[in-house]
């Protein structure tokens, strides 16, 4: 082989390098932005309530379920609520006809801690009672129908 050839293929390979480098970077990029630009939403719906004196709550909600979805227009029944301080402590197991969640609201965070669905996307989000980076706008585990969320209320 030939030293041109070898140079060729050499800087073949040094720009699929840079290339894949420079999509990685900006595809991280943008999911950072969207994520911080959510939860940057949040954020200020949260401040905005505590300014005008209103108290969060924490609910906790079953849905009813359609094609492992939350269905339209379905009846909702309330299983928990209460003010979200950080005194707050609630461990509860939540059964239904799909499934059970297993509920923790301790230090001001409310999250799943135990699921028997399939995926158990629920045990990786979190909402707090304050203004933290990277939580979610509420907890949602669709197979079996439980929705946690907060909510502002006048006091």
């Amino acid at each position: 082989m030939s030293r041109l050839n070898t140079l060729f293929l050499v800087s073949k390979q040094v720009l699929v390098i840079i290339l894949c480098s420079v999509v990685v970077v900006v595809s991280v990029g943008f999911a950072s932005f969207f994520s911080l630009r959510a939860n940057f939403e949040l954020r200020k719906a949260k401040k905005e309530a505590l300014e005008n004196g209103q108290v969060l709550y924490v609910v906790i909600e079953q849905h009813e379920v359609f094609n492992f979805n939350f269905k339209p227009g379905g009846s909702v029944k309330v299983l928990y609520e209460a003010k979200f301080t950080d005194d707050l402590y609630h461990y509860h197991r939540y059964e239904n006809e799909y499934g059970y969640n297993t509920v923790e609201i301790k230090n001001g965070e409310a999250k799943v801690i135990e699921a028997d669905c399939r995926d158990g996307r629920c045990k990786n989000y979190l909402i707090t009672n304050g203004l933290r980076w990277f939580e979610s706008p509420d907890i949602s585990c669709y197979p079996h129908g439980i929705k946690i969320r907060w909510e502002a209320r006048s006091s």
